[in-house]
């Protein structure tokens, strides 16, 4: 017999061997699905080490000289001890790394996109030697006045929220 109908046959077998839950359960069924599940779970863990952490991970940590990479399995395994009351606080510290790598990185895109908007509203409020009391000048007190009282509208009407 051929490799192909040697794997047709096992097939077939094991599908029907699933299907032997709808009449009850019972052990042939358990044990196909143990089957199942335990490949793949090979798979998967055969499947990400060749496809992510060999090529990503082991080879640049070993063959580059890149040993400080060891941290990166280390840091993702203290998210574990979110599951424990005495050492969650280990967790917490991994989360706050993370998190504060993000703000970062969100920042540093914010920052270039809406500076200019703020550095936009510092306009002179005082005359100068070459504009005078212009209408120019006139303009930005009544754009300080609105941003004043807009912003003490919304620092001062809404209570704060208690306990959140």
């Amino acid at each position: 017999m051929s490799t192909e109908v040697l794997v047709l046959w096992a097939s077939a077998i094991a599908t029907l061997g699933v299907y032997t839950i709808l009449y009850r359960e019972n052990p042939v069924s358990r044990l196909f699905e143990h089957i199942f599940v335990g490949l793949s779970v090979g798979y998967l863990i055969v499947a990400t080490w060749t496809l992510n952490l060999e090529g990503k991970w082991w080879n640049p940590m070993v063959h580059e000289g890149r040993w400080y990479w060891i941290l990166a399995p280390i840091v993702g395994l203290l998210f574990y001890f979110i599951y424990s009351r005495r050492l969650m606080w280990m967790a917490r510290l991994a989360m706050g790394f993370f998190f504060g790598i993000a703000a970062g990185y969100t920042f540093r895109q914010f920052f270039p996109i809406y500076s200019p908007q703020v550095y936009g509203s510092f306009k002179p409020l005082l005359p100068d030697a070459q504009l005078g009391w212009s209408d120019v000048i006139l303009h930005h007190w009544v754009f300080i006045i609105i941003l004043l009282s807009v912003m003490s509208y919304f620092f001062f009407s809404v209570p704060p929220a208690v306990g959140s």
